[in-house]
């Protein structure tokens, strides 16, 4: 069953009033604080939107601030890059590529570094195995290069120091005296048959598939409390940090931060996570967040036959469109929310443009390229997303339906629509019939209706675009397209929209649709789905700040800068 949000015109006047700083005061600050959001100044609208959407909870309540925070494995490629950052001066290849890794899945999530989906099943066990035997085998081959220290002056002496420094850096903290006993007698006990390299690389290897090494077990300034969140310790933040912006462990300054307990300053984090965000690997990680929100990793290779220009160059032009886009609005100042879903400004290449039908930018890579307005919706009407959302042909009225599911799901966080038992079949074969007509048909029946009139309204708009992204006036007989949608379940601003570029200046200033990309930010972020108790009170922090500025970015820092990114939950 679908839950109804409401939202109203006056979201779009709010959020300009704030990026000029002349916000409008009807509403007092009495209890805007005590919700989480810091709307003050607010229309009252905006506020009551914002609760429906996301439900306010008594947030003074520290310890009703932090959902449980699992221990969460690394993802395959944070394995990657941990590898990499570990073994420096070492070329370790991409070892989940080299070594046939499973890809990590969602299991219905929407992220991959969610806790939840992180199992390792016995392919990906053996692939840990091949790697650390292969990879400890490499590192030792210039043993006193790796270990820092001279065996000659004490092998045992040296084997120490060498594991101190470099279990630091595999476990991202000091190893524990236990933990410590337990390798060094391991070594002891490998050396006499495998000699002092064999032991060394025995005792790398078995760091390597060690949990504390494979996952993102936290330590705690004063242990974990049963009863309440509790406070990690600076090795735990300084992982944080660094896995939430380069998808990687820490770095020296990282670690020294941490060795000195210098990164309990709110200022100091931030200048940590500015400066990690200027890295390409913050670029990577920020890519792979849209990419697996907005399901863009679909976006289908050269397998649409009857489009001759739909090649493989078009495909990667499409996919770099998309990305460069998205993280470009990541990093923009002001209210960069309107522009991703109703911009009208691209990144493209002389190939790209002549699929489109486009002027030829003159360049084989791409550029930014302004585009007609009343044709473009951000990055929803690009190229590789309508081509995603479409079968291999154009008048196939699934498309409808495969984008207005989209829209509500990715843009509006609406669930449930997924198809229920006993709904008769479209009429796929109706001669002389569009794709409206066909749909029309098929929600007269009562059993369609309940989840059509929602999907197909954020549909229609899009009709324009056929299933390679290109625009068009017509359908593939040749009928004009009717690229009307009458679009309900968003409140006040229900009613019709003509083509997809309407529908985006709804969604520009919809409170929902910002508090949906809240949601999902904090949930990649933190790893694990939003608890509508524990979380939400961050969660309204983080659409607050999109619903007055439209600043990804200055959400992402009102998670960092929160409790949820400072205290954890066991249990």
């Amino acid at each position: 069953m679908r839950m109804f949000m409401r939202f109203t015109p006056m979201v779009a006047t709010f959020a300009l009033a704030a990026c000029t700083g002349s916000v409008p005061s009807q509403q007092g600050d009495d209890d805007a604080s005590d919700n989480g959001d810091d709307l003050v100044g607010a229309p009252p609208e905006v506020q009551n939107d914002l609760n429906e959407a996301l439900p306010p909870v008594n947030c003074e309540d520290r310890s009703a601030k932090v959902g449980v925070s699992p221990s969460r494995r690394l993802t395959v490629e944070e394995y990657d890059r941990t590898l990499r950052d570990l073994f420096r001066g070492i070329d370790v290849g991409k070892p989940s590529r080299d070594y046939d890794f499973p890809t990590d899945v969602t299991h219905n999530l929407v992220f991959t570094n969610n806790a939840r989906s992180q199992v390792i099943l016995p392919r990906l066990a053996a692939g840990y195995m091949n790697v650390a035997q292969d990879l400890s085998t490499k590192a030792t081959t210039k043993l006193n290069d790796f270990l820092g220290c001279d065996p000659a002056s004490g092998e045992d002496a040296c084997a120490g120091a060498f594991l101190d420094r470099f279990g630091e850096r595999a476990f991202r903290r000091p190893l524990t005296s236990e933990e410590r006993q337990e390798l060094m007698q391991f070594y002891q006990e490998q050396k006499p048959e495998l000699q002092f390299r064999g032991a060394v690389q025995a005792l790398v290897e078995r760091m390597l598939v060690s949990p504390r090494f494979l996952y993102r077990f936290e330590t705690f300034t004063g242990g974990p409390n049963k009863d309440e969140a509790s406070t990690i310790d600076d090795w735990a933040l300084a992982s944080r940090i660094s896995y939430l912006t380069t998808g990687s462990m820490p770095d020296e300054e990282l670690f020294k931060a941490a060795r000195s307990g210098g990164l309990r300053d709110a200022e100091e984090i931030r200048a940590h996570v500015e400066r990690l965000l200027e890295t390409p690997d913050a670029k990577a990680v920020i890519k792979q967040f849209f990419s697996e929100l907005y399901q863009t990793f679909r976006i289908p290779g050269s397998s649409k036959a009857v489009y001759p220009t739909y090649t493989p160059g078009v495909v990667n032009a499409m996919k770099d469109e998309v990305d460069q886009f998205l993280v470009e609005q990541f990093f923009a100042d002001g209210d960069a929310w309107p522009t991703m879903v109703g911009g009208s400004h691209s990144y493209m290449n002389d190939e790209l443009a002549m699929h489109y039908g486009l002027q030829s930018p003159g360049s084989k890579d791409p550029v930014h390229v302004e585009l007609d307005p009343n044709r473009s919706a951000g990055f929803l009407t690009m190229g590789g997303i309508m081509s995603m959302l479409a079968g291999p042909h154009d008048n196939h009225p699934e498309v409808v339906i495969y984008r207005g599911k989209w829209m509500n799901e990715r843009l509006l966080c609406f669930e449930g629509l997924d198809v229920p038992l006993g709904v008769p079949p479209l009429e796929f074969m109706s001669e002389g019939l569009t794709n409206r007509e066909i749909l029309e048909k098929h929600v007269s029946e009562p059993a369609c209706a309940a989840c059509h009139k929602f999907i197909d309204p954020f549909g229609y708009p899009f009709e324009n675009y056929d299933a390679v992204g290109r625009w068009r006036d017509a359908d593939d007989k040749g009928r004009p397209i009717d690229a009307r949608g009458d679009v309900t379940g968003i409140g006040a601003a229900d009613g019709p929209v003509e083509g997809a570029a309407e529908l985006g200046d709804k969604l520009a200033g919809s409170v929902f649709a910002r508090a949906c990309f809240a949601r999902r930010l904090f949930e990649n972020v933190s790893g694990r789905e939003m608890d509508v108790q524990l979380d939400v009170c961050t969660a309204r922090k983080m659409a607050g700040v999109i619903i007055k500025t439209g600043s990804i970015k200055e959400a992402l820092f009102a998670y960092i800068l929160s409790d949820a990114f400072t205290l954890a939950r066991t249990e």
